[in-house]
């Protein structure tokens, strides 16, 4: 049957909008999130990756790109996403959003991280703050911070000596440049050790016995 030339519209916009990727801490949980997904909007098409369905010996691009076909949403614990990417199978430019639950396990994942039991952890900004990541000595950012504090604490979350922070933009971006956001993080530096001097000689002052002519 001919498809419409609206159809053939729709079906375009829908991959320019690319698939969203719910990482879970545990396959539980995974399942839970799909549940949910799929009881709140069951008109999108959702696709739930686990073992369970043989992800861990997917090992050909067509067997990926054949479950994924029609899928809006995908639901995996971490760990099958970051396999994705690194074989390539999944690639970051197809993904337009990628969603990091803080359910219960969570800080299970972190702790794995720090010990070393795990090298990736893909997350929204709920990393930015608030979250210790000493063991962290990359930072990859898929889009520009909103704001100077986005722009500090993102790049804090690699703390290892000769750490890297990196972020990705398109050649035709226009916003604001990192040269800028280092400018910027410069002199706030620069206003919180002045203030920090300010304080130390009041501190002085204070301290200074009665008898003591200045």
């Amino acid at each position: 049957m001919k498809k419409s030339k609206h159809e053939d519209n729709g079906r375009a916009a829908a991959l320019r909008l690319g698939k969203v990727w719910f990482l879970c801490p545990t396959v539980a949980l995974s399942i839970q999130q799909k549940e949910a997904i799929a009881s709140h909007i069951p008109a999108v098409n959702t696709k739930l990756l686990i073992g369970d369905d043989g992800v861990d010996s997917w090992s050909e691009q067509r067997i990926w790109d054949d479950t994924l076909r029609d899928v809006r949403i995908v639901v995996s614990t971490h760990a099958v996403l970051a396999d994705a990417l690194a074989h390539r199978f999944v690639v970051m430019a197809k993904l337009a959003l990628i969603v990091f639950d803080e359910g219960p396990g969570t800080e299970d994942v972190l702790q794995q991280f720090r010990q070393g039991q795990t090298n990736l952890i893909v997350a929204t900004d709920v990393l930015e703050e608030g979250i210790d990541m000493t063991a962290c000595h990359l930072v990859v950012c898929f889009d520009q911070p909103n704001n100077l504090k986005s722009f500090i604490q993102r790049r804090g979350r690699a703390r290892q000596q000769k750490s890297k922070f990196v972020i990705m933009v398109a050649d035709n971006d226009i916003t604001i440049g990192i040269a800028r956001w280092q400018e910027l993080e410069g002199e706030t530096v620069r206003l919180y050790r002045d203030h920090r001097r300010k304080l130390e000689e009041i501190s002085t002052l204070q301290n200074i016995p009665e008898n003591v002519v200045l």
